[in-house]
């Protein structure tokens, strides 16, 4: 596996960060637009430390998968990575694929169907699972539709979408959000849409084309949370309407407010970027009764942060495999996460002086690792 999710978020962070526009109409809100500087003040805030920590410590249970490689099976990237009814379902931009595994990393079947006729997509923008339709839903970004199949792989129906958007989730049967980018002030960055029809839409905010991270909306049981751009506010899901819940505080690695919130931007503040390095495209955002966590960017990289909802404290930094970073965690199920080795990354050979407990399991396990042949490794665990 040649490419993964850290180096492709972190490339896209930094590149559409200096080519587009940031900022949101700081005029009053007006049809459901929301002025999030009228109420930053208001949102209980996420206060993210300056100090980077092991958090390798943090997981009490751990399992790695290692999915299966055939050449029916072979993945280019996990671009985004869910789980239902007892499978791995797998979305793969480069080879415009779905893939499916059981827990146990062994390979199914997969959907990949390029093409004009019914059952068939040109480009994919996203996938969804629609539990309460029992189906994987495939958007078409350039026909506008949403395709749903079977979990076994088979074309069921597809659907007229009236908008491009960058991702989605649905919230029951036939209701959705759509999350999209622009670097103009004039579109939304969030739709509620029921039964075809728009019920809600907040947030005109200048940013940038995500279409290659695809964990800006999560979804864990009754919960939702959207985070868009560089924006610092988490979204949420109330009585069927888009509420803000959270701010995430990088403290003196905020992006300037005016970078935010300004109808225009000097170049001069542009090339203050260089200068200083700027916390981030808050990402993958969960929260139990137990803990709150996120990840975002800075330097070009990706670090992940957990609070504790019962003293209160932000611990900030990686989990760690051999001493190589791994990913922030692509997904959560109940309470457990899922991160995505790439195992061409792996050097078990390697003398350390101290390996941790995951290394051991990871050596235990015997898992394949040191070749770009091989399909990913997932990590289950938990806090």
């Amino acid at each position: 596996m040649k490419n993964i999710m850290r180096t492709n978020i972190c490339k896209i962070c930094i590149l559409y960060l200096v080519v587009f526009s940031f900022g949101c109409n700081n005029r009053k809100a007006l049809d459901g637009t929301i002025d999030e500087l009228n109420y930053l003040k208001e949102l209980e805030k996420i206060e993210v430390p300056t100090s980077i920590s092991d958090l390798t410590k943090k997981l009490s249970y751990y399992q790695f998968i290692q999915l299966e490689t055939n050449s029916n099976c072979l993945i280019g990237e996990i671009s985004k990575l869910l789980k239902y009814d007892e499978k791995f379902i797998i979305f793969d931009k480069i080879t415009k694929s779905v893939f499916c595994f059981d827990l146990s990393g062994n390979f199914l079947h997969k959907i990949s169907k390029q093409g004009k006729g019914p059952g068939e997509y040109s480009t994919l923008g996203d996938i969804n699972i629609n539990k309460k339709k029992q189906c994987i839903e495939l958007y078409d970004r350039a026909k506008k539709v949403i395709l749903s199949f079977t979990m076994d792989g088979k074309f069921v129906s597809e659907q007229k979408v009236d908008m491009y958007f960058d991702s989605f989730v649905n919230i029951d049967a036939n209701s959705y959000i759509f999350q999209k980018a622009s670097d103009k002030i004039n579109y939304y960055n969030f739709y509620l849409i029921s039964g075809g029809k728009i019920k809600d839409k907040k947030v005109k905010c200048r940013g940038f084309d995500n279409t290659k991270i695809q964990n800006q909306i999560t979804k864990n049981q009754d919960q939702f949370f959207m985070t868009h751009g560089c924006s610092k506010v988490v979204y949420s899901i109330k009585d069927k309407s888009i509420v803000p819940k959270y701010l995430v505080d990088f403290g003196d690695n905020n992006l300037p407010t005016k970078m935010l919130y300004k109808q225009e931007v000097e170049i001069n503040d542009y090339l203050k970027l260089f200068l200083k390095s700027y916390s981030m495209m808050v990402m993958g955002f969960y929260e139990d009764d137990k803990y709150i966590t996120f990840s975002y960017a800075k330097n070009k990289k990706l670090f992940w942060s957990i609070k504790d909802k019962k003293n209160g404290t932000v611990q900030n930094g990686n989990v760690f495999l051999f001493g190589k970073v791994i990913i922030p965690p692509m997904y959560k199920c109940d309470n457990l996460f899922y991160s995505v080795i790439d195992p061409n990354t792996i050097d078990r050979d390697k003398l350390r002086s101290q390996l941790s407990d995951l290394d051991k399991k990871f050596t235990e396990q015997g898992l394949e690792c040191g070749s770009d042949d091989l399909n990913p490794i997932i990590l289950k665990f938990c806090l």
